[in-house]
């Protein structure tokens, strides 16, 4: 986890003294964010069901805690080519 001190106008910024949060990873080799208050779930690995006819960036689905989750490749969402099957991207 990142902590990243909240851009704007500076005077603001002492008097309040806010920071801002965000889960970071790394994907094509460029650095992403996403503010913490929005993540849900970290996930290791997992085994996903591949679904016919889906859009590339759907990866498949998985069962997490009973419920069924549509599972987003974020390297074909962001445009980035998709590593071969098999391979762990970095």
């Amino acid at each position: 986890m990142t902590t990243i001190k909240k851009s704007g106008d500076a005077a603001a910024d002492k008097k309040h003294g806010e920071q801002l949060e965000y889960v970071t990873m790394t994907i094509g080799g460029q650095w992403f964010g996403i503010p913490v208050l929005s993540v849900q779930d970290v996930l290791g690995p997992q085994n996903i069901a591949m679904i016919p006819l889906a859009p590339p960036e759907v990866a498949g689905s998985l069962n997490l805690r009973g419920r069924i989750i549509t599972a987003i490749d974020p390297r074909v969402r962001l445009g980035f080519v998709k590593p071969s099957a098999g391979k762990r991207a970095a």
